[in-house]
């Protein structure tokens, strides 16, 4: 039984931007999500065309696709049974906006790299976080990895 499941009696739900089923990213973000039953995609935006995003949500098996992010934060910052965390695997230059965005809708979140394109940004986000108190995790996938280990030595 996973540790979410023990505490909460459930797995944590998770929303998704980005990272529809033709990604690459998307996919592995996706899998390593679920693979230890810690978590459960259940909302998302799967494309920045409306059409294509609830048709992919629907293919992929998730309960609440969107058509946007901005309806996914209306959306699920009302319901009862809301996502706990939203994982953000849009095109770099959207990460900051969004990330604000899912902040001020009371959303823990999980950004792929970089988090911001200007230190303004980056200081900004800082601010949001520590004023929000909620988690923001940034993915550093090769952290473990020799060759970038050695290269920070």
């Amino acid at each position: 039984m996973s540790k979410a499941t023990r505490v909460l009696g459930r797995k944590l739900r998770l929303g998704i931007i980005g990272g529809g089923p033709e990604s690459f990213i998307g996919s592995i973000h996706r899998s390593a999500a679920t693979m230890h039953e810690e978590f459960e995609v259940v909302a998302g935006v799967f494309s920045s065309n409306p059409a294509r995003s609830l048709t992919a949500g629907k293919t992929m098996g998730i309960p609440r696709p969107y058509t946007d992010p901005d309806a996914l934060f209306a959306g699920e910052s009302g319901r009862e049974d809301g996502i706990d965390a939203l994982a953000i695997m849009t095109p770099n230059n959207s990460h900051y906006l969004l990330s604000c965005k899912a902040l001020d809708a009371g959303m823990h979140v999980f950004c792929e790299k970089p988090l911001t394109i200007t230190e303004e940004e980056a200081a900004d986000l800082v601010r949001r976080v520590e004023a929000t108190g909620k988690r923001y995790c940034v993915a550093y996938g090769y952290s473990a990895y020799p060759m970038v280990r050695q290269a920070r030595a």
